[in-house]
């Protein structure tokens, strides 16, 4: 796969540049992300194959290379650079996945989550409507999921989420993990009635997994207790 490395700085270097600036440039890059504190971010885009982007830090983003994905990059870039640099604590793994329109929309999710190193659920995806994943995805990116620390003011975690939606072509179908649209709903959840399926080795963890016509977006977070 190839890397387009320092994004996040906007060091992009042609095809005709001299790669003694594209090193520097790079090097550049890497020096800020180590100065980074102990929250480092490795801002990476993967085209082609997807790697495991857990490998490459705290948090990750991956694209896979279709027409569609070719064409939303840059504004997918600048999104997940909010993102990550928004949500101070935890994990976030952000993703657009090119994938085949002729499977069904769980086996998609599946194939999208395990090629982010996240775990597979089959069946125990729990499909959710549009506006109950824009809820759960806002709650999750905006609020602790251990603590229920305010980390993104509620307008600002769902219009970034309403963007990253746009970028996935209808029709769509959307699943997370758990309760979640309770626990994010106006009214709290029953008590001893909230449940969720782990798909990481995290305490907590939860997002949303939107497939749509050929592209399926991943927006997931884990937390400590």
């Amino acid at each position: 796969s190839a890397y387009l490395a320092g994004i996040a700085s906007g060091a992009c270097a042609d095809s005709g540049a001299d790669s003694g600036a594209a090193s520097g440039e790079a090097s550049a890059a890497n020096a800020s992300a180590a100065n980074r504190e102990d929250r480092a971010i490795v801002m990476s885009t993967v085209w082609g194959r997807s790697e495991n982007p857990r490998n490459l830090g705290h948090a990750a983003r991956a694209v896979q290379s279709s027409w569609h994905i070719a064409h939303t990059l840059t504004p997918f870039i600048m999104l997940t650079d909010i993102i990550i640099a928004r949500r101070t604590s935890g994990r976030v793994t952000c993703a657009l996945v090119a994938q085949p329109q002729w499977a069904k929309a769980r086996i998609l999710a599946d194939q999208a989550v395990e090629g982010l190193g996240l775990r597979a659920l089959g069946d125990g995806w729990l499909e959710v409507s549009e506006s109950d994943a824009v809820r759960i995805a806002a709650g999750v990116l905006g609020r602790d999921l251990g603590s229920d620390a305010v980390i993104i003011p509620a307008s600002e975690a769902e219009a970034l989420v309403n963007d990253l939606m746009a970028m996935v072509p209808e029709p769509f179908s959307c699943f997370t993990n758990g309760d979640w649209a309770d626990v994010f709903g106006e009214a709290p959840p029953h008590a001893n009635g909230f449940s969720f399926d782990p798909l990481t080795e995290s305490a907590l963890d939860a997002g949303i997994v939107c497939v749509g016509d050929g592209v399926t977006a991943v927006l997931w977070v884990e937390d400590e207790d």
